[in-house]
């Protein structure tokens, strides 16, 4: 039940997204970027992505189609609602979505080259802390 009041929740937020392209929206009711959607998955973007977040982001979540995650996170849910009683079951629920997280800001990290590490982990970082424009300040 809680999570088809939440899809339903997330639905009614998704209302006046924005098409940019092809599967690409972005709304001002989004906090974060997110996949969703089984057969036809769809990213959704805040709209206060500057171009070049927007552009490692997008290859993220697109990483994250391309490897079919957004199933598996599902096959992963109905699992965690069957065994909801198993402590161990949310644990490899939790531990499954940070090792896909992971796992695509490597790939990102490997496709663009090593040399944008910083400006990745920057946005990651603006994105994870709710700020905007704080500019490529991250001195690794």
């Amino acid at each position: 039940m809680y999570g088809m009041l939440s899809l339903k929740r997330i639905k009614s937020k998704l209302e006046h997204a924005n098409l940019e392209k092809d599967n690409i929206y972005r709304s001002d009711n989004v906090e974060t970027p997110f996949v969703l959607g089984l057969i036809k998955p769809k990213i959704y973007l805040p709209s206060y992505l500057s171009e070049i977040e927007k552009d490692y982001i997008v290859l993220h979540e697109q990483t994250h189609i391309k490897r079919f995650d957004h199933v598996s996170r599902f096959l992963s849910y109905l699992t965690l609602c069957i065994h909801w009683f198993n402590p161990l079951v949310w644990i490899a629920f939790w531990l499954s979505g940070k090792d896909m997280e992971m796992s695509c800001d490597e790939s990102v990290i490997n496709q663009l080259g090593h040399g944008v590490k910083k400006e990745y982990l920057q946005s990651l970082l603006n994105l994870a802390s709710g700020r905007t424009n704080l500019g490529l300040i991250l001195y690794l």
